[in-house]
Order: structure tokens, then sequence, then C-alpha cells
């Protein structure tokens, strides 16, 4: 069978997670507000410390055309998880493409367009598993809302960050706030009251002539139980495995 649409893993490198920034640069002194600083930390904290997550993310992104125009791309991510090891996440565009699945004992990324799956040894945790999954290759959509610290320590080591306000996005009333560092500028928009959930994000990449993307996130419920059977993947019918090599090695194979 010819496979060679997932040489270079295109199966399995995906280009939208939000990347938010890790670290600041030392020879700057921060110029975070703290008021924006607490916004994101309560955010961070409050979807954290959530057992069942639901959501829906639709996201856009600038795409390169090679010899062309910068185009927008767009993908709907829905996403459902358990901590520590559940998560099934979903990507359309508009039509399913690719489904991840993991249970603190597989991961695996199935292609619904092709039928091509393939599956890898798992961390009991899904903190532990996006991070090794990295190391090979592997991104998942979104992964800054998936971990137990959503959002990192993007905000607190940032360069600068401002609190701009209250504004509606798509109905509900949220803080708008903003954050810069050398490579990256990213706002946030997070619901007032006792639920503070982000309900949009804006990155701008600077090292990547000012590329950007937006997510609108909706859906969320907190609070109903996921079972277990959601985060086990079963082939289709007519699915074919294949094996998952490491992003440097440059190809898969089918599985045996």
């Amino acid at each position: 069978m010819n496979n060679s649409l997932f040489r270079y893993l295109p199966l399995f490198a995906l280009n939208f997670a939000l990347y938010l920034p890790s670290s600041a640069h030392a020879d700057k002194a921060s110029t975070v507000d703290p008021y924006a600083l607490s916004i994101i930390q309560s955010a961070s904290n409050y979807l954290g410390s959530a057992k069942n997550v639901q959501f829906v993310a639709e996201i856009c992104e600038d795409a390169a055309i090679e010899d062309g125009p910068i185009l927008q791309i767009a993908r709907t991510v829905t996403v459902s998880l358990t901590r520590p090891a559940g998560l099934r996440l979903e990507v359309a565009a508009p039509e399913p493409t690719r489904t991840f699945t993991h249970n603190g004992k597989a991961l695996t990324i199935y292609d619904v367009r092709t039928g091509f799956y393939g599956s890898i040894d798992a961390a009991p945790s899904l903190d532990e598993t996006i991070s090794n999954a990295d190391e090979i290759g592997i991104h998942f959509p979104i992964e800054d809302l998936l971990v137990s610290k959503p959002f990192g320590d993007g905000a607190s080591k940032a360069d600068s960050g401002q609190y701009l306000g209250l504004v509606n996005v798509l109905g509900t009333e949220c803080h708008h706030l903003a954050f810069q560092s050398k490579s990256i500028e990213w706002q946030a928009w997070v619901q007032t009251g006792p639920k503070p959930l982000l309900r949009k994000v804006a990155v701008t990449f600077k090292d990547e002539d000012d590329a950007r993307l937006t997510a609108h996130i909706s859906n969320w419920d907190l609070d109903t139980a996921i079972p277990a059977s959601a985060f086990t993947f079963t082939p289709p019918p007519n699915s074919t495995k294949i094996e998952v090599l490491p992003a440097e090695e440059g190809k898969t194979k089918e599985a045996k």
C-alpha cells in the first residue's frame, strides 16, 4: 500500500497548537501588570483543577503558500479530557480529519481521511505524554489547554503585559489581557465572574513574519463525567495500522 502521504510525519506534525512563551529574557525587566497576571493565573488554576473538561476551539491561522499569498486556514478542535490521563481530541476542517486518543497506556492518532492510524506507548499522565510526544515530533493542537498547568509560565515570564479592560466575546463578558515577549505576542480574553474560562486567544509569532493565530473557545463543560471508553481507540473497519517513527527519521512504515 502506498503511504507516501505519511513521510515526514504529516499525520502527526500539526502546526496549530497554541504556542505561549515559556521564558523571559534576562536582559529585560518584566513590566507585567499584576492584575492581568492574577486573572490569567486564576484562569489557569480553575481549568487545571477540573477533573473533567470538554470544549470546542475554532482556530484560524495564517498559512503561507509557496510563491503565493498568505491565506487563513480554519480548524475546529473538539476536546474531551479527564485528568490525569484521559483524552479524546477531534480535528475537523470542516470534515473530520484526525483524532487523538490517550488512556494512560497508549496514544493513538487516526487520520480519518485515509484510514491510517498509529499508536505509541504512553505515560500514565497526559502531561508527561505531551512532553514526550513533543520530543519525537508529535504535536497536540492547543496543548496549552490540555496540561494540568494551562498557559504554563508564559504570562509571569513575559517581558510586559497589560490589562485592557472589559469586552464582549460572542456575547460573553471577558477581561482582555495582552502579553509580549521577544518572539511572541499574545492576547487572552477570560470570562468574568466565578468561572474564569478562556474564551478567545490571539497569538502573533514575531519570528515567523508576524504570522497570526486566533482561537475562539466555546461549549465549555467542566461538570459532566466522561466515560473511560471515550479514551480507548477502536480501529474502524478498513483502517490500517502504521508504525510511528521519530520525526527525525523522516518516514513512517506500515505496521505488520
